[in-house]
């Protein structure tokens, strides 16, 4: 969970930063999202670094916050793949890798992996 929110604030930080001033986040842990959007309790462990990305969502531009299953964001999870080769910090890409390339093709037309849902 913490890694997930210190994408949120991360992702969010580098936004505002860039100049985005109209973000739509879309995260793929239905549990982050909450702990973003509802009251958190100040005895919670992750307390400050959901409260940090809660003020960078509520500062002077468009934010939403939305839920979306994994399969819909191939592209994240190809990024966080790569990310296990890499070293230690923060990796800004400027532009996609060329592995990438596929997977942000059918991310930009809305094209998703099948789901299994066990009832």
């Amino acid at each position: 969970m913490e890694a997930e929110l210190w994408g949120v604030f991360m992702g969010l930080s580098i936004a505002w930063d860039e100049g985005c001033r109209d973000v739509i986040l879309e995260c793929d842990s239905w549990d982050a999202v909450i702990l973003i959007q509802k009251p958190i309790l100040d005895s919670h462990p992750l307390y400050n670094l959901i409260i940090d990305c809660k003020e960078a969502i509520g500062k002077n531009w468009r934010c939403e916050v939305t839920h979306i299953y994994r399969e819909m964001n191939v592209s994240a999870d190809h990024m966080a793949d790569l990310g296990h080769g890499l070293s230690l910090g923060l990796h800004v890409f400027v532009s996609p890798p060329t592995s990438a390339s596929n997977v942000l093709v059918s991310d930009s037309i809305g094209r998703a992996l099948p789901r299994a849902v066990l009832a």
